[in-house]
């Protein structure tokens, strides 16, 4: 399968996210040209979400080639690692997830969510 990539163009509290679907050492080659200070760690994972703190603030989830095409898993797997995504963006920022201030997470969730559904099956 042809690595599927996307940059998402709105920045989250100064955080940017990079998705990528395919197999792991093309998702790392691309990782490390786009996102400075990345150092490739995907190792053949099913799928993960990393936040990589180093250089520019990034967000990572990555899918692989068999998560991206499961007709069982697939919707679960994305909530999944939009929710890792999430809390770990969110938290590294600061936020943190109470009672009274989870809206921004649930509106994040929603949002990577959607977007991630939009790639290409």
């Amino acid at each position: 399968m042809k690595l599927i990539t996307k940059k998402l163009n709105e920045k989250v509290f100064d955080n940017y996210y990079f998705i990528a679907v395919g197999e792991s050492d093309d998702a790392n080659k691309w990782l490390s040209r786009v996102c400075s200070g990345y150092q490739p760690n995907l190792d053949n994972d099913y799928a993960c979400a990393i936040h990589n703190t180093v250089g520019n603030r990034a967000t990572i989830i990555y899918f692989s080639t068999e998560a991206w095409k499961s007709k069982e898993y697939k919707q679960d797997t994305i909530a999944h690692e939009a929710l890792h995504a999430t809390i770990r963006s969110l938290m590294a920022h600061g936020v943190k997830f109470e009672e009274d201030n989870h809206e921004v997470f649930c509106y994040t969730l929603g949002w990577l969510v959607r977007e991630i559904n939009k790639l290409p099956k």
